[in-house]
């Protein structure tokens, strides 16, 4: 408030009411304004990062060598037991165990061919087969489980005497019928089954399998089931 005095003695008064500018209204604007500028900065960054780990995520699986590829040349070592039907003799004695060693090489992921050979103790005779397979293949992922199904046809022989006239001449081989352990005969052989592996790595893996053997002497088939390691190369 001013005041004034008059020479003739009146005075008067102003009032002024002068109100400072009202800040807090003038701030809200901007305030809301820097709020919104800076939500969008986060959502965008988590953006950024959300996709760069992606990114980094889908990078690493895709150097990641795969459990089951193209390409594989596998070589299995193996133990096997032999079944056959009740009095069922005639090439395997009852419940026989032996073992072989078997090469496959696998065009894809899906197909592969194979070569083994095995050997049985059959009541001091040692009884020799030799087959190539067909392999198909189908991987659970990268779980490291795949099952497998597989065919395939061979031989069976004595393996005491390897150097039978037989093995010159496979059809000129049943000289001695009475015997299908004969060191004279060698009988053709045809098979089918199915089996499991497990990798580990992409290098190292377990197996096994089932399968059921035709033997061309019709009372001289057998059931086989095989278990082992196997290393990919």
């Amino acid at each position: 408030m001013l005041g004034f005095l008059q020479p003739d003695g009146w005075s008067f008064s102003i009032t002024s009411a002068i109100k400072p500018p009202n800040t807090h209204t003038q701030k809200q604007p901007m305030k809301k304004t820097l709020l919104a500028f800076s939500l969008l900065a986060a959502t965008a960054s988590a953006g950024f990062a959300g996709e760069s780990t992606y990114q980094q995520v889908q990078t690493i699986a895709e150097t990641q060598p795969s459990l089951y590829r193209a390409g594989e040349l596998q070589i299995d070592a193996f133990g096997a037991y032999g079944i056959t039907s009740s009095g069922n003799t005639e090439l395997l004695d009852d419940d026989t165990a032996g073992g072989g060693i078997g090469f496959n090489y696998f065009f894809s992921r899906w197909f592969g061919i194979g070569a083994e050979g095995s050997l049985f103790d059959t009541d001091g005779d040692i009884l020799g087969t030799a087959s190539v397979n067909l392999f198909l293949r189908a991987p659970i992922g990268e779980s490291g489980f795949a099952f497998y199904g597989f065919g395939g046809a061979g031989v069976t022989f004595n393996a005491d005497d390897l150097d039978s006239d037989d093995f010159s001449d496979a059809r000129d081989r049943l000289e001695d019928d009475d015997d299908a352990r004969d060191s004279d005969d060698v009988l053709f052989i045809a098979h089918a089954g199915v089996g499991m592996e497990y990798r580990f790595s992409p290098n190292f893996g377990i197996f096994s399998d089932a399968r059921y053997t035709f033997v061309e002497r019709g009372d001289s088939d057998f059931g086989l089931v095989r278990a082992g390691l196997r290393f990919v190369f």
